[in-house]
Formats: C-alpha cells, sequence, structure tokens
C-alpha cells in the first residue's frame, strides 16, 4: 500500500489532532496533591491549597499539557493546511 501525500498528511492530521485531544483531557484533570492539606486554604509555607491538590503545582502540570496540547494542535493544523495547498489531481505520490 502507497499513500499519496495528501493522504500522508491527512494521516498526520489525525495523529496530532488526537494527540493534542489527548493532551488537553490530561491537562483539565492534572492534579498535584497537596503535601499537609485536605480542603481550602493557605499554610505557613505560602502554598495554597484548593480541593486538596497544591494550586501552584496544579497550574505548572496544567501549563506543560496545555503547551503539548498547542503543539500538537498546531501541527495537526500545519498539515491540514499543506494538504488543502495540493490541487486535486497533482500528487505524485
Amino acid at each position: 500500500m502507497v499513500l499519496t501525500i495528501k493522504a500522508a498528511l491527512n494521516v498526520g492530521t489525525i495523529v496530532f489532532g488526537a494527540a493534542s485531544s489527548y493532551c488537553w483531557v490530561r491537562s483539565a484533570s492534572a492534579r498535584v496533591p497537596h503535601a499537609h492539606a485536605s480542603g481550602d486554604g493557605m499554610f505557613h509555607d505560602g502554598t495554597i491549597a484548593v480541593d486538596g491538590a497544591d494550586l501552584v503545582g496544579s497550574l505548572k502540570l496544567q501549563a506543560k499539557w496545555n503547551t503539548r496540547a498547542a503543539i500538537c494542535a498546531a501541527v495537526a493544523t500545519g498539515f491540514q493546511v499543506l494538504g488543502a495547498c495540493i490541487p486535486e489531481g497533482t500528487d505524485p505520490g
């Protein structure tokens, strides 16, 4: 089975789109447990807990997954744009 260039770009779009979705789901559920909290509040060491999670740690973890998701989405979009630039019937693949 030989893939045309357009088909290969479509596969790349699907793969990176799925990876982006996965990363955003991970970001949405990212939580870093707080060392000594079970609820909300600010502690003597300057940390903040929300629902038992360390606020700053959780935000950093979410930012990491959001960055990965955005990069994957950008690559997927790039593949889609490149595929759209290939006129129908001219794909040499």
